[in-house]
C-alpha cells in the first residue's frame, strides 16, 4: 500500500471565489466594508453570499435592516438544517444573500473541531459566484480558520499604530495556522510548530522555512508555496489625511520582510459622514449614496478583487497528505507495506 503524492488544493465545484475580511480587533470597519464589497459584486450580476462568521456577536444583518435574521450558522451547528445554503436570507439587494452569524447565547463562540470542519466544508461548497466571509474580531483559531479558507485574504486596518499591530498579529497568526495545516502529517506539523515557536519576536518566518528545508525539503517547498500564494490584501480605513496612507503602507513591508507574504494595499478609504450615516440608516453605502466618491472607491476596490486569479491561487497552494502510520518519516510512511 502506498500513500498519495502531495496534491495541490483546488476545486471546480462550490464557491467560485471566496474573499475573507479580517482585521484583528473590532472597530476597524471590516463588517461595513465586507457588506459594501458584497453589494458591489452583486451589482455586477454575480450571485453573492455574505457570511457573518462572527460566532458570538453577529451584526451584519443590521447593515441591511434585517430585523429577524434567523439562526444562520447556529442552525447548522444545532442540526436544525442539513445544508448551510438553507440559512440564506434575502438582503433586499438583488443577487445578494446573507448567512447570519450566531447570537450572543452561551457557548456559540466555542464550537468544537468537528462543528467547525463541517461549517468550513459547507462554506467551501456553497453554489455561488462569490462568498464574502466577514470574520469575527480577534485571532482565535475559529476566526483564523474562516480567514484561511479564502482565496483572497483581506485585512482592514486604520492608521493607528495599535490597529497596524493588531492586523499584523492577526496575519501572523493566520500564516502560522496555514503552514501547520499544510504540513499534513503529525510529525511534520510538530516540526513546523517547533520552528515557528522559535521564530518569535522579530525573527523572519522565511528563515524558519529555510531551516526546515535542511531537514525536509519537500515540506519546505509546500510551506513556500503557501507563502507565495497567500493572497493577502490590505485596505486602509478611516483615513483623515494623506500622510496616514503611508502608515497603512507599512503593513505591506512588515508582511513581506517578516512573514514572507505579499499583502498589497488595494486602497485607502477616507473617513466619511456618508459611511457613518449609512450604518445608522442600516442601508449599505452603495445603495444609499451610490454616486458618492467613496462609493466609487469601494467599487474600484471590488474591481481589483474581481481581477484576482482565483484558480492560480488555489493551484499554487500545496498541502501535503496526512500520514496515518504514527510518527514514521514521510519516506517510511509512503513506502509499500510488506506482508
Amino acid at each position: 500500500m502506498s500513500h498519495a503524492s502531495p496534491k495541490k488544493q483546488h476545486s471546480t465545484v462550490g464557491a467560485r471565489r471566496i474573499i475573507a475580511v479580517g482585521g484583528g480587533k473590532g472597530g476597524v470597519g471590516k463588517s461595513v466594508l465586507s457588506a459594501n464589497i458584497a453589494v458591489s459584486f452583486a451589482e455586477r450580476g454575480q450571485d453573492v453570499v455574505l457570511i457573518d462568521a462572527d460566532l458570538g456577536m453577529a451584526n451584519a444583518h443590521t447593515l441591511f435592516s434585517i430585523e429577524r435574521p434567523g439562526k444562520g450558522l447556529g442552525a447548522v451547528l444545532d442540526k436544525e438544517v442539513a445544508n448551510l445554503s438553507e440559512t440564506c436570507v434575502a438582503t433586499g439587494v438583488p443577487n445578494l444573500s446573507l448567512i447570519p452569524g450566531t447570537s450572543a447565547s452561551p457557548g456559540t463562540a466555542n464550537i468544537n473541531h468537528g462543528q467547525k470542519q463541517k461549517l468550513l466544508r459547507q462554506v467551501r461548497n456553497l453554489d455561488a459566484d462569490l462568498v464574502v466571509i466577514d470574520c469575527g474580531a480577534g485571532a482565535a483559531y475559529n476566526t483564523l480558520d474562516f480567514f484561511a479558507l479564502a482565496d483572497t485574504r483581506l485585512v482592514v486596518v486604520t492608521p493607528q499604530i495599535t490597529s497596524i499591530q493588531n492586523a499584523y498579529g492577526f496575519l501572523k497568526g493566520a500564516v502560522h495556522r496555514i503552514l501547520i495545516q499544510a504540513a499534513g502529517s503529525p510529525r511534520r506539523k510538530q516540526l513546523v510548530s517547533a520552528e515557528l515557536s522559535n521564530a518569535r519576536g522579530v525573527a523572519k518566518l522565511p528563515d524558519a522555512v529555510a531551516r526546515i528545508a535542511l531537514e525536509d525539503p519537500e515540506l519546505a517547498a509546500a510551506l513556500h508555496s503557501q507563502l507565495q500564494h497567500f493572497g493577502g490584501r490590505v485596505i486602509g480605513n478611516y483615513i483623515y489625511e494623506p500622510k496616514e496612507e503611508l502608515i497603512v503602507q507599512t503593513m505591506g513591508r512588515l508582511c513581506r520582510d517578516f512573514l514572507g507574504i505579499q499583502a498589497t494595499t488595494l486602497g485607502t478609504i477616507p473617513a466619511s459622514k456618508h459611511m457613518h450615516a449609512s450604518v445608522n440608516a442600516r442601508v449599505p453605502l452603495l445603495n444609499r449614496h451610490g454616486s458618492e466618491p467613496l462609493a466609487v472607491m469601494v467599487r474600484q476596490i471590488a474591481a481589483l478583487l474581481a481581477n484576482e486569479d482565483v484558480q492560480h491561487q488555489r493551484n499554487g497552494r500545496i498541502a501535503l497528505p496526512r500520514a496515518n502510520r504514527g510518527d514514521l518519516s514521510y519516506a517510511e510512511a509512503a513506502a509499500p507495506m510488506i506482508h
